[in-house]
């Protein structure tokens, strides 16, 4: 009697699992298919790793990118393209984490079978020499832009809170050249021959948008520079 209880209460607790992921046990076909996006989340997690923890989130900031939810997303893992995951990227730790479709714990994401993934409209890469996951902000010939994310924890002297901060840094890919973007002169550097011209753009265009954001620099200065010192 104690072991059919168990096996009641078991399979109560799956169908509730199921049903917290947006799945319904009762939407199974005759065959007992479980539906689509359920099929390929528990194919992508038999292609992973195993479990590792999530950072913690504190009352007033959190470890990740955005917000702190599991997001909609599209994961190239082992050369296969798996979409509407449920993810949540780890800045802290710079890990991709994947619910599992039937249990509690979540499961990172084998750093080296990532391709690319995305979340809303921010394209994740990695960039071969370096570490860690990279956002690909402009593209064009052999001129690249990324944004690297990076969440520091701190930790309040004699107490247990904390709290994190957020870096941004961006670097610049032309050809085999691995770049950090520091503002204008990282262009005037890279581009030397053509400091008058760069210089006058700044001037014209770039300090008059008033967006003084180095992301806005970087995006307008390189584009700047596919369009008239590199595809000409």
């Amino acid at each position: 009697m104690l072991r059919k209880h168990y096996l009641i209460i078991t399979a109560l607790l799956t169908i509730v699992s199921l049903k917290g992921y947006g799945q319904d046990l009762a939407k199974l076909d005759s065959l007992g298919v479980l539906p689509e996006e359920l099929t390929s989340r528990l194919q992508l997690y038999q292609a992973t790793g195993g479990y590792k923890a999530i950072s913690l989130s504190s009352s007033d900031s959190h470890p990740f990118f955005q917000d702190p939810l599991w997001v909609d997303a599209t994961v190239n893992y082992r050369g296969q393209i798996n979409t509407h995951q449920k993810v949540i990227y780890d800045l802290l730790q710079d890990i991709v984490f994947l619910s599992h479709p039937v249990s509690s714990f979540p499961i990172s994401l084998d750093f080296k079978y990532i391709e690319w993934f995305t979340i809303g409209d921010s394209y994740f890469t990695k960039v071969k020499g370096q570490e860690g996951y990279y956002e690909l902000l402009f593209e064009s010939g052999e001129l690249q832009l990324f944004k690297k994310y990076e969440k520091l924890k701190i930790v309040e002297e004699y107490t247990e809170n904390f709290k994190y901060i957020l870096n941004e840094f961006y670097y610049l890919k032309k050809g085999e050249e691995w770049i950090k973007v520091r503002g204008k002169r990282t262009f005037t550097k890279l581009f030397p021959e053509a400091k008058k011209e760069i210089n006058a753009y700044y001037k014209s265009t770039v300090r008059s948008s008033r967006n003084p954001r180095l992301e806005n620099t970087a995006l307008m200065l390189t584009d700047f520079a596919a369009k008239r010192l590199i595809n000409e």
